[in-house]
């Protein structure tokens, strides 16, 4: 495992370098602006853009389409929102070891960052599955999903907020 973490904490290094940031932002916002847009053409209700959700609610969203629909969630969901958590762990990572490194403090939280991009992969597998399942009523994996989607929406939020500690840091450091 210490070597995954490290591959990770160097990955996220390379990510924080300045030319690397400024490509990585603009791939974040072609992604937002342009690519998911295009790539959400399926009629399902969004679950993974809510923290919680139950398994009558993911029965009743991937009931309100067709089989099309449903398997133009799973194609969306091994494509453009594959890429999308890789894309946001870059950035994020990459601006979280760009400023502990100036810091000093918390060489881990880039991690962070990751590990929200790894609940989004696995809410996005969990969730296809049972896109694929349907109608048979998995409850088990949908219990699963939630909580995936949970950890997601929870580890981006605390990643955020070690980001903002991490620029008051850094503006302390720099502004003595």
């Amino acid at each position: 495992m210490s070597a995954v973490r490290a591959w990770v904490l160097r990955l996220s290094a390379r990510a924080g370098e300045r030319r690397a940031l400024l490509v990585l932002f603009g791939l974040y916002w072609l992604m937002v602006l342009v690519v998911l847009p295009r790539a959400s053409v399926s009629a399902i209700p969004t679950l993974d853009l809510r923290f919680w959700y139950t398994p009558d609610d993911v029965q009743a969203a991937f009931g309100a389409t067709d089989t099309a629909g449903r398997w133009a969630f799973v194609v969306g969901h091994f494509t453009a929102d594959l890429v999308y958590p890789l894309v946001y762990a870059l950035l994020l990572g990459g601006l979280l070891s760009a400023l502990t490194a100036r810091t000093g403090r918390h060489a881990n939280a880039p991690l962070l960052a990751w590990s929200g991009a790894l609940f989004d992969v696995l809410e996005n597998l969990t969730l296809s599955i049972l896109a694929l399942a349907y109608p048979n009523p998995l409850g088990g994996l949908a219990w699963l999903a939630a909580l995936f989607t949970a950890a997601k929406w929870s580890t981006i939020a605390l990643t955020f907020a070690l980001l903002v500690w991490e620029i008051v840091a850094w503006l302390r450091v720099r502004a003595r």
